[in-house]
């Protein structure tokens, strides 16, 4: 009997959890989002896709609800990347980010269901734009960056024309700086 009332418990926190999320999300706006990627995309530039175990460098063909699709890579997706920036920012973006060795060696696949995810709500995250935030990735990449705007899966991190695009997916921890 206990096991079932603890089975039952559970299964109504992780349904609040879950439409929490989703009124989360709908309360923010894609909009800067999807200009950036909308950006990457027409302008061809080469973008880097941080993903877990690699990098890859390559230009945005496409954006899909669930993968982005990349000229060389081909379908990608979202799930995999952990964050999308102009290879000429990341390039810049040397000083920015570091690696805690620990958390870099395998590194944490991103759970299918958003109410497992360490961060899935961008609420907490908007009354922090315009300043700097820590981000700790799944793969150990530290991200110490002033945070441009905040969407419904994904926040908008750097300087104008320096931005990176981190998905909340790929959040263990953060904190403002």
């Amino acid at each position: 009997m206990r096991d079932f009332q603890k089975q039952t418990e559970t299964a109504v926190w992780k349904e609040r959890r879950r439409l929490d999320i989703r009124t989360a999300r709908e309360k923010v706006s894609p909009a800067a989002i999807d200009t950036f990627v909308q950006h990457l995309i027409a302008s061809q530039a080469s973008v880097v896709g941080l993903m877990r175990d690699r990098t890859l460098v390559d230009n945005l063909q496409e954006c899909r609800p669930l993968a982005f699709r990349f000229g060389l890579n081909g379908r990608v997706e979202k799930l995999e990347l952990l964050l999308l920036a102009k290879h000429s920012a990341w390039r810049t973006m040397g000083m920015a980010h570091v690696h805690l060795p620990e958390l870099a060696k395998g590194g944490h696949r991103a759970k299918a269901a958003p109410a497992r995810r360490p961060v899935a709500d961008p609420r907490p995250f908007l009354p922090s734009i315009g300043k700097p935030l820590v981000l700790v990735l799944r793969d150990g990449t530290v991200l110490h960056l002033p945070l441009l705007a905040v969407g419904p899966f994904d926040l908008l991190l750097g300087w104008p024309g320096n931005e990176v695009l981190v998905h909340l997916h790929a959040i263990t921890f953060w904190e403002a700086a």
